[in-house]
């Protein structure tokens, strides 16, 4: 038998969020199953879904941008060991891949014959 693991990932503002928003959609189908809907009820059904609603949004954005933050630093990384090798004169070694696609990744490097010079403008002038 396969025994439940509850794996939380997210913060306890998303939860709670996620709470609220199951208790205000009970609260407002019970309310309107005995009929007993009045304009004030609608008032507090309505900010428990807009808090409920918020914390969601603040924790889903806090996630993501540390996903972000953790994608730049390691993206940083990579550009400061490139820089690295561009200064020691190991550029030749630079490694292929998502970053550098067909070219030896240098910035200077536009027609990939590793010149490392500016782009030739077309003949015709355009």
């Amino acid at each position: 038998m396969r025994r439940w693991q509850w794996n939380f990932q997210r913060d306890t503002n998303y939860y709670f969020g996620l709470f609220l928003l199951v208790i205000a959609s009970a609260s407002l189908l019970w309310a309107i199953w005995r009929d007993a809907f009045d304009p004030q009820d609608f008032l507090v059904y309505f900010l428990i879904y807009a808090w409920g609603y918020i914390l969601l949004l603040k924790s889903d954005t806090e996630y993501r941008m540390q996903r972000l933050e953790k994608t730049m630093i390691e993206v940083l990384a990579r550009l400061g060991a490139l820089e690295t090798l561009r200064e020691r004169g190991e550029a030749d070694s630079l490694p292929s891949g998502e970053l550098f696609p067909g070219t030896t990744g240098l910035p200077g490097d536009f027609s990939g014959d590793g010149s490392g010079g500016e782009p030739e403008p077309p003949e015709n002038g355009v």
